[in-house]
C-alpha cells in the first residue's frame, strides 16, 4: 500500500493475540530459566549500507564537532550525530525501537495509542502491566512484541548494548525538511514501514551522518525467549537465508538514510545449568536457519506483515 515517497503502509495482523489467556496457565518471564526457553547473547558487526544520521535534537556549529566531518567549508551548522562520552555510537534504545517496530509488523501486536482516540481499537489496545497490583498466580497477558520488547511497567526481555563506531567517517549530508509524521483516519490499522527509496524533494537540512561503509559493534542480551521469539528477531535481522532483509535505523529514513546489514554474528545460549552454575555459553550459530524456519511456520506470525516487509526491504541498497 502506498502512501507519501519514501513511505509504505502494511495491514495490521490483528486482532492482538495475547499468550496465557489461561488463569490457570504458568507464568513463564523473567523468573523462570528452562530447558525450552533461549537465553544468551547475540553479537555481530553492523555495517551501514547508506548515510546513517542518530540525531540529538540539536544543531550544532559543525567546526566544534569532534571528530571534524568532511564537509564543505562553507557549511556551519548541521544536525549532530549521536555521541557518548565524546564517542560516535547508536543508543541501544535507537536500535531497540526500530526492531521492535518490524517486531510489531510481523505479529499479532497492540498498536500504540497515540495523537488519535480513532488509535484505540478495543482489539490492537496497548498492552500494560502492573506488577503492584498483580497476583503470583495471575498469567501475564501481553501481546507477542510487549512480552518480547516491555510494556508500561515490564522490562521486557530483550535489550540492546549502545553501538560504538569501530570504523568510518563522518560527514554532513542534506535532506529534505522532517515534519511530524501524517497520522490520518484511513491509517487506523495500517504501520508505516520505510522502504529504500531516496526522494527527490528539495535538500535543505544538513545532518551529521556516518558514512556508508562504517562498522559499529553490535550486541543483544535475551533471556527466557521461547523459540518462535528467538526465531522472528533473526529473521528481522535478516539471517534467514531465503529472505535476506536490510533494516533501516535512525533519522530521515524516508529519504534513503539509514540501511543497515548485520554480519559477522556471533549466537550464544546459556543453558539451566549454565545460567546457574556459571558455566560458559554455548555457540548456537548452527541452529539459527532451524530457529528462523520454525518461526516462519509457526501461527504466532502474521505471514502477510513477513512478506510485505521481506518486499519492502530485501534489495541491498546501492547508496546514494
Amino acid at each position: 500500500m502506498n502512501d507519501e515517497t519514501g513511505y509504505r503502509r502494511i495491514a495490521i495482523g490483528g486482532p492482538k493475540r495475547q499468550k496465557n489467556l489461561d488463569r490457570a496457565a504458568v507464568d513463564r518471564t523473567h523468573r523462570q530459566v528452562a530447558a525450552d526457553l533461549y537465553s544468551g547473547a547475540l553479537r555481530g558487526t553492523l555495517h551501514t549500507l547508506t548515510p546513517l544520521h542518530i540525531g540529538v535534537g540539536q544543531i550544532k556549529p559543525v567546526d566544534a564537532l569532534v571528530p571534524p566531518p568532511a564537509n564543505p567549508e562553507n557549511i556551519r551548522l548541521a544536525a549532530a550525530f549521536f555521541r557518548e562520552d565524546g564517542k560516535l555510537c547508536i543508543p541501544g534504545s535507537s536500535l531497540k525501537g526500530a526492531f521492535r517496530h518490524l517486531y510489531e509488523a510481523v505479529t499479532y501486536s497492540c498498536l500504540a495509542q497515540t495523537h488519535r482516540d480513532y488509535r484505540a481499537s478495543d482489539d490492537l489496545r496497548s498492552c500494560y502491566y502492573r506488577a503492584d497490583t498483580r497476583q503470583a498466580t495471575a498469567p501475564l497477558n501481553l501481546c507477542p512484541a510487549c512480552r518480547v520488547f516491555g510494556a508500561q511497567g515490564y522490562m521486557g526481555q530483550v535489550s540492546f548494548r549502545t553501538a560504538h563506531l569501530v570504523s568510518g567517517t563522518t560527514r554532513v549530508e542534506f535532506a529534505p525538511q522532517r515534519w511530524e509524521p501524517k497520522i490520518r483516519p484511513e491509517h487506523e490499522r495500517t504501520r508505516k514501514i520505510y522502504a529504500h527509496i531516496p526522494t527527490g524533494d528539495d535538500l535543505m537540512e544538513p545532518l551529521e551522518v556516518v558514512e556508508a561503509g562504517a562498522q559499529f559493534d553490535f550486541k543483544m542480551d535475551f533471556r527466557s525467549l521461547e523459540a518462535v521469539d528467538l526465531g522472528v528477531l533473526l529473521m528481522l535481522f535478516g539471517f534467514d537465508a531465503n529472505a535476506q532483509l536490510y533494516p533501516k535505523l535512525g533519522g530521515a529514513k524516508a529519504h534513503g538514510f539509514g540501511a543497515i546489514e548485520i554480519a559477522d554474528v556471533a549466537l550464544t545460549v546459556n543453558r539451566p545449568e549454565a545460567y546457574y552454575l556459571g558455566g560458559e555459553p554455548e555457540p548456537f550459530n548452527d541452529e539459527i536457519q532451524s530457529l528462523i524456519d520454525g518461526a516462519r511456520g509457526s501461527d504466532d506470525v502474521y505471514r502477510d506483515g513477513w512478506d510485505e516487509i521481506v518486499r519492502i526491504l530485501r534489495m541491498r541498497p546501492q547508496g546514494f
